[in-house]
């Protein structure tokens, strides 16, 4: 079985971070071990970094990962842009809708912890609201109106 590999998209790091600490850190495989085994989640401009890398400890390599791809902003500014990128979805758009609401959700799992305070802005909120038709955008601000409890944030989109 392949594992699934990480290409450098920083929305994508924190799942990657998640497989890598299950497979690679559970203390059975030593330092040496673990950097030879490390590429192998790797791939595209991810894998080219690690491979710049060579000689370096575990710790060393995951530190570098975690900088590059890792830090609370980046990870949620990737998340919000494949969210906010592409035109306004129409009416009747409903594959558009459908890939949307499955990003919308995949983002949402993505910046929980200590992403999501990077992600809750009202700018934020607005340009992925922004991207629905009209009728979802009444709908959704209709539902915070009566829900009087529900935040403008990240969780009630």
């Amino acid at each position: 079985m392949q594992p699934v590999k990480f290409s450098g998209d920083p929305s994508e790091f924190p799942a990657f971070r998640e497989r890598v600490r299950d497979n690679l850190e559970d203390g059975v495989l030593s330092d040496s071990q673990r950097v030879e085994f490390h590429p192998k989640f790797l791939t595209g401009l991810a894998y080219e970094v690690v491979k710049r890398l060579t000689g370096c400890s575990y710790e060393a390599v995951i530190s570098t990962l975690e900088e590059k791809y890792g830090k609370p902003a980046t990870v949620a500014a990737a998340c919000i842009n494949n969210l906010t990128k592409g035109p306004r979805l129409g009416n009747n758009d409903y594959v558009g809708l459908f890939n949307f609401g499955e990003q919308l959700e995949a983002a949402a799992k993505t910046l929980k912890g200590q992403y999501r305070s990077e992600a809750s802005t009202l700018n934020t909120l607005r340009q992925i609201v922004g991207r629905l038709p009209g009728y979802l955008i009444n709908k959704w601000g209709g539902h915070l109106v009566l829900n009087s409890g529900a935040r403008g944030d990240t969780r009630s989109v």
